[in-house]
């Protein structure tokens, strides 16, 4: 077989050592009892670029569900299920080898699509991407990195255009399922998002990071027990994972167990960064309607330490919008008001203030005040309130999301 050398790793992180070593060498896995451990080597085996993963051969004397389909997310390139005679074993390996070289191009390719990316150069990464593919037809992780590749611009309806191409020519293929779902998240398309990771999941159950997607996108929809499965699998997976603590964390919260969560939450949460796990736990419950509960996490929110007054105020003005819709127009004036002062840049505080002053006025009936809301809305991009608090899920690692958008006299 031409080959030079052999290591055979003593145990699980023995194996990651040596995949950290070699980056390129192919990769001979047999599918561990605990798939966790088989799930952590594939994802340790990717290297710096997943597309341009190594070749790797996974092995299953045993059928362990579709294999084939869940190896697709690894860029896995051979796997066999049921017994193996050396004869059989044999000619995998063969196989394999010969494959390194039919990868070699693409490989090289992907290398060059990195170092352009990382120097931000993405029309000539587009390019030579495309190139690719014109000369030598759809390729699932070509489609990939394009698509990538448009995101790394901020062109989400490019990379959803070419996620879809992904998905429509290669159905099993779970890293495309993947970037499409990142890309409906973006187009604020939770339902079919969900039910794309949801798909995946029945092939890989043990992606933490889709796990937490998902399970982050079901919070969004207010789906809150189904949300909570999905961080109690993640965490499973890994204990420590702060994402998922932190999606635990809101769940908690939503359960109305204040204390159970500020429990959980405190050991990896400064005060600012409290702020916006309750900041985010009040969108989810004012989007269900759960008004008082919604303050109530506000309430606790400002009461944290950490935070200047632009946090505080943007808090202060969600805090209005749910008293608001909750009726309360005094409080929400208030807070309204109190907002514009901690921040008297922050122009959409003051207008809302002005428009509830008229509403406390009665300058207005309900029926007039509505048709002025038709009518303004016709006029203006300014979003409805329920966007204003139920803006997308947060799956960056920003501190607290602006969720501040002003309302127009009638809206609601």
């Amino acid at each position: 077989l031409n080959v030079s050398e052999v290591t055979v790793p003593n145990d699980r992180n023995d194996c990651l050592n040596v995949l950290s070593k070699y980056e390129k060498v192919p990769l001979i896995l047999e599918w561990s009892d605990d798939p966790k451990d088989s799930i952590r080597v594939l994802e340790a085996s990717q290297g710096p670029i997943p597309s341009a993963t190594r070749p790797i051969f996974l092995i299953s004397t045993t059928t362990q569900g579709d294999l084939l389909t869940l190896s697709s997310e690894y860029n896995v390139s051979r796997v066999h299920t049921g017994e193996l005679a050396p004869q059989i074993l044999k000619v995998h390996l063969e196989n394999l080898i010969e494959q390194v070289g039919h990868l070699k191009g693409v490989h090289e390719l992907l290398q060059k699509v990195c170092n352009l990316q990382t120097s931000e150069e993405f029309n000539a990464a587009q390019i030579a991407l495309m190139e690719y593919l014109n000369a030598n037809g759809p390729h699932p992780r070509i489609l990939a990195e394009l698509a990538n590749n448009f995101i790394f611009q901020d062109n989400w309806d490019k990379a959803m255009e070419y996620a879809r191409e992904l998905v429509r020519l290669f159905p099993t293929d779970l890293r495309g399922k993947n970037i499409l779902s990142r890309c409906l998240i973006k187009h604020r398309k939770i339902d079919e998002a969900i039910a794309i990771m949801q798909e995946a999941q029945v092939f890989n159950p043990y992606n933490k990071d889709r796990l937490i997607t998902l399970g982050n996108s079901l919070l969004h929809v207010g789906k809150v027990k189904e949300a909570k499965d999905q961080f109690d699998d993640a965490l499973a997976i890994d204990a420590h994972d702060r994402r998922a603590v932190v999606g635990m964390g809101t769940c908690v919260l939503l359960d109305s167990s204040i204390n159970e969560a500020l429990n959980l939450l405190r050991p990896i949460s400064s005060g600012r960064e409290l702020a916006s796990i309750f900041n985010s736990a009040a969108i989810v419950a004012a989007r269900d309607k759960k008004f008082d509960l919604a303050v109530q996490f506000y309430d606790q929110a400002l009461k944290l330490p950490g935070g200047n007054d632009k946090i505080k105020s943007r808090l202060c003005f969600n805090k209005g919008i749910a008293l608001f819709k909750a009726g309360n127009l005094q409080d929400a004036r208030a807070q309204f008001a109190e907002a514009f002062q901690k921040d008297p840049a922050f122009q959409d505080a003051q207008h809302n203030t002005e428009v509830v002053d008229r509403r406390l006025a009665g300058a207005k009936s309900t029926a007039v005040a509505q048709k002025a809301a038709t009518s303004e809305k016709q006029k203006s991009a300014v979003p409805e309130v329920s966007d204003a608090i139920g803006a997308e899920p947060n799956f960056s690692n920003d501190i607290l999301s602006d969720f501040s958008e002003s309302f127009d006299e009638g809206g609601f």
